[in-house]
């Protein structure tokens, strides 16, 4: 499908992971390279340089930070609407484990990460999950 060997590299290296069919981008330093190729695929994301190409337009990233633990739910939609009105694309969150898992071998609460991730593909927002 991707003819151009270092376009294969790019996006093999850099995948993108859906999680609730939301974008979470993995973006690795080893994929940088320091010539340019003009083969961009249509679809998908791929770095090329110092550029980010987001089905095959090139892309800015800006993303800003959310702690979805310490945001009572009802909040959620606010603060990523907030969040998408300072102009950024795409919000970035962690799993707290200690949050979900406070007992050994108990892990609760993670309709809270569905619910954010589900607010956050409405609002069209991309998210770094970590």
């Amino acid at each position: 499908q991707l003819e151009h060997p270092r376009v294969a590299n790019a996006v093999s290296l850099c995948s993108v992971m859906r999680y609730l069919g939301i974008v979470a981008l993995s973006l690795f330093h080893a994929c940088r390279t320091d010539d340019a190729y003009s083969v961009v695929p249509p679809t998908g994301f791929v770095v090329e340089g110092d550029n980010f190409w987001k089905d095959g337009e090139l892309f800015t990233l800006r993303s800003g930070n959310l702690h979805y633990f310490r945001v009572p739910r009802a909040y959620y939609r606010d603060r990523i609407q907030r969040m998408k009105a300072l102009g950024l694309n795409s919000v970035s969150i962690y799993v707290a484990w200690n949050y979900h898992e406070e007992v050994e071998g108990q892990i609760t609460r993670m309709e809270e990460i569905t619910e954010f991730l589900e607010i956050a593909k409405a609002e069209e927002m991309l998210v770094l999950f970590r």
